[in-house]
């Protein structure tokens, strides 16, 4: 058997594993800390080692953070396609990385140590997901001075946020509006339910905000999905998570061309 095929096999057996109601939302915090690896990839990251901080491969913890691995340390394996010139074709090899968690030193970077890009804070958080959500759905994002409701307020174009909320209270309310305004009136509620909600429970996760305990799965119905609905709920949830993330913490560094238009 080749390696993508028994890999195949291991991750389909982790998802299955994923979806009871002990596992899942484990396993969505720990995808938040891994976002630049493919969903395919966190999930045997999570089937390895499901208590991990921070992973790299042996030279960068060394080069970039002067942390030596221990020789005797078991790696962590993950799948890389490799593009071979003379079959034009991509075949897949292991990289080795090791979790090693280093001190606390980088609570404000991504859990893989690929990007180093240190994620959007407070008070950038209403800011920047507002860019995200103008870029995306044409609606402006715009905070209402006097609101007393803890509500969104939908005008036309207008999305109003009351102004009186903290920044991150700003945020929640606001990616929770725009997570509801995405599902695909063609998915079943089922899909549309899990991918709303594990799209919150992955983001709050990554910036750390608060509503974790307001997100609710329909646990009933975990066992119930078939494989194909499983996988498809991991793959959406996660593609949309890092395009949201990716978006925002660049924007926070001034790393994303201003694509709105100013009113």
């Amino acid at each position: 058997m080749i390696l993508k095929e028994a890999a195949e096999i291991r991750i389909r057996q982790g998802i299955a594993g994923i979806f009871n109601s002990a596992e899942y939302p484990k396993f969505l915090s720990f995808a938040s800390r891994f976002l630049s690896y493919s969903c395919r990839n966190i999930i045997m990251l999570y089937m390895q080692a499901p208590d991990a901080e921070y992973v790299a491969g042996y030279h960068a913890w060394q080069r970039i953070f002067n942390e030596t691995v221990p020789p005797d340390q078991i790696p962590v394996l993950v799948l890389y396609p490799e593009y071979e010139m003379r079959s034009k074709s991509f075949r897949y090899t292991v990289r080795k990385v090791f979790d090693r968690p280093p001190a606390g030193r980088m609570n404000s970077v991504s859990g893989d140590l690929k990007g180093q890009i240190r994620k959007c804070d407070s008070p950038d958080l209403f800011e920047c997901l507002r860019g995200y959500i103008r870029n995306e759905t044409g609606k402006y994002a715009m905070l209402s001075v006097g609101e007393t409701s803890d509500e969104i307020d939908e005008n036309g174009n207008a999305v109003m946020v009351p102004a009186r909320l903290s920044d991150r209270e700003q945020f929640r309310l606001l990616f929770e509006y725009y997570t509801s305004s995405i599902i695909n009136e063609e998915d079943s509620p089922v899909l549309s339910a899990y991918v709303m909600n594990s799209l919150r429970y992955i983001v709050f996760s990554y910036y750390r905000t608060d509503g974790l305990d307001r997100i609710v799965f329909p646990f009933a119905a975990l066992s119930g999905t078939d494989e194909a609905m499983q996988a498809e709920i991991l793959r959406r949830t996660i593609s949309e998570a890092k395009r949201i993330t990716n978006y925002m913490d660049a924007k926070h560094h001034g790393k994303v061309r201003e694509m709105e238009n100013e009113s």
